[in-house]
């Protein structure tokens, strides 16, 4: 299994490689010497470049609080009671409404026939409607 380092070796790892660029080493050269990959190095100095040994120290603590905090809020909204307004939205889930669709119109058919729409019959649009047809 592969060894991972302390934030604080990090720091120190990732200031070694600056000195080795300063010095005019290639970072391809400065990376070797460090005993990392590419890929490592660059995502330590994504993570951690620019802090300094006790920022970083700070860092993680404050980390772990945060992953220590989200676990017992999670715990509390579990085993805390639904509220009213989240009972009464459950219990409705068991009254869905039905959606009766448009039933065919069989030939002499009145519109009565037809069906209905969430319960309501279909009925004819009345006189004086702006949309009556008839007016």
């Amino acid at each position: 299994m592969a060894k991972h380092p302390k934030p604080e070796e990090i720091v120190a790892k990732l200031r070694q490689a600056d000195v080795l660029i300063s010095q005019g080493q290639s970072v391809a050269d400065a990376i070797r010497a460090l005993g990392v990959s590419s890929v490592t190095y660059y995502r330590w100095r994504c993570e951690f470049g620019g802090l300094k040994s006790d920022q970083v120290r700070r860092m993680k603590d404050l980390e772990t609080e945060n992953t220590r905090l989200r676990k017992a809020i999670a715990d509390l909204t579990l085993d805390r009671p639904r509220g009213r307004r989240a009972q009464q939205s459950a219990g409705s889930a068991d009254k869905v409404a039905t959606l009766t669709l448009w039933a065919p119109v069989a030939a002499g058919a009145d519109e009565g026939a037809r069906g209905s729409i969430l319960g309501k019959p279909a009925g004819r649009i009345g006189a004086g409607h702006p949309f009556d047809v008839n007016a």
